[in-house]
């Protein structure tokens, strides 16, 4: 069963970076451990770098009034 992770993750700053790619961000950290063009690619690069359950989203290229929601 996958766990509750509160971690704040500024994705103002994800967007100045990883614009238009996707990212897979560590839950207990909210570092970004993998980015990429597709989300089974940094999917794939999260896990293989010891993450059980990678937060992947993809980062628009601004959230203005967007608010992310994830699941």
């Amino acid at each position: 069963m996958p766990t509750s992770v509160e971690t704040p993750v500024d994705f103002v700053r994800l967007s100045q970076q990883y614009s238009g790619r996707w990212v897979a961000i560590d839950p207990a950290t909210g570092e970004v451990v993998a980015s990429g063009g597709s989300a089974v690619e940094v999917y794939a690069e999260a896990t293989k770098a010891g993450l059980e359950e990678p937060l992947v989203t993809y980062v628009v290229d601004s959230y203005g009034d967007y608010v992310t929601c994830l699941s």
